[in-house]
């Protein structure tokens, strides 16, 4: 779980243990079915699936079996496309140049729709299934703008 450390999310997601009956329960879930999610999605994207996840499951205290939960969250997280369907634009050299309606990756994975800019064109808008993220300008220009 390299990667969920290198994103800061170690921690956090090592936290679920606590849902796990046991160590061997524990160990079962993360070698099995996250392990599964992990080589499907890649890894970027996985880290991001993770990151949805968990912010998801810190609105949901009510949840019975927040295991399930989150398999079931990383389940609906698509994996990126194979590296011959995208087109790369060259990288953006201006806030103007992105228009409303453009998909994009950014470079920690995400994919998604830019819907906009605001304050004052310092950050901009990112849809990603449903989810608006604010993010600052300088991410949206590192994204590859996707045809």
């Amino acid at each position: 779980m390299r990667a969920l450390r290198e994103a800061g999310l170690w921690e956090r997601f090592s936290s679920l243990r606590r849902y796990a009956r046991d160590w061997g329960l524990w160990q079962e879930w993360l070698h099995g079915p996250i392990a599964r999610h992990y080589e499907r999605l890649g890894e970027a994207t996985f880290v991001q699936a993770v990151r949805e996840a968990l912010e998801g499951l810190a609105t949901r205290p009510d949840l019975q079996r927040p295991l399930l939960w989150f398999e079931k969250v990383l389940q609906k997280a698509a994996p990126p496309p194979p590296s011959g369907e995208s087109v790369v634009v060259p990288s953006l050299q201006s806030w103007e140049e992105l228009e409303n309606g453009e998909l994009l990756r950014l470079p920690d994975g995400r994919v998604g729709y830019f819907a906009g800019w605001t304050a004052g064109g310092t950050k901009g808008f990112l849809e990603v299934e449903g989810t608006s993220y604010v993010l600052p300008r300088e991410l949206l220009l590192q994204a590859e703008v996707l045809a």
